[in-house]
């Protein structure tokens, strides 16, 4: 976690955003009993989802999801191999930080945690609109604890 807010440099938004992210995705996967190895990768990657965010703005000017998917596994790599990680766990850090944002290719608990507590922290983030977060949470969500925080968190943006 140092790593990452010495590497941000202090930008607000970014900065509570990983932190709120992280938080949450502690929180969905401690209440679905997952297993220490699968806690730690899911805590560094919501450590490290946005990684890519700084990098693109200033190499790019922009940020979008294309070129985030270059810029941000290379860097969480990066990090991830200065702080001893092991090849598999990099590898799969790596991999939901590049892929956070497709919600079609879901393949474990860890990846499932991260997409739910990225979407919830979004959606207050973003002000989302009731439809829009009935949408998500109907099309995406799976776990039980996520499915129920977002459902507790947003009391009058989704059916009961």
């Amino acid at each position: 976690m140092m790593n990452m807010l010495i590497f941000e440099e202090g930008h607000n938004r970014r900065t509570n955003h990983i932190l709120k992210v992280y938080a949450l995705a502690k929180t969905i996967g401690e209440n679905e009993n997952l297993d220490n190895d699968t806690m730690e990768i899911i805590q560094c990657s919501a450590i490290l989802h946005d990684i890519g965010i700084k990098l693109c703005k200033e190499k790019y000017g922009l940020a979008d999801q294309v070129h985030q998917q270059l810029e941000a596994p290379l860097e969480a790599e990066k990090i991830l191999k200065s702080l001893g990680y092991e090849k598999e766990f990099i590898k799969r850090v790596s991999y939901l930080v590049k892929n956070h944002h497709n919600y079609n290719i879901i393949d474990g608990a860890d990846y499932q945690v991260l997409v739910e507590a990225d979407l919830i922290i979004n959606a207050f983030e973003e002000n989302w609109e009731n439809k829009k977060m009935q949408k998500v949470i109907n099309k995406i969500f799976k776990t039980k604890t996520g499915t129920e925080l977002a459902k507790r968190m947003f009391p009058n943006k989704l059916e009961q």
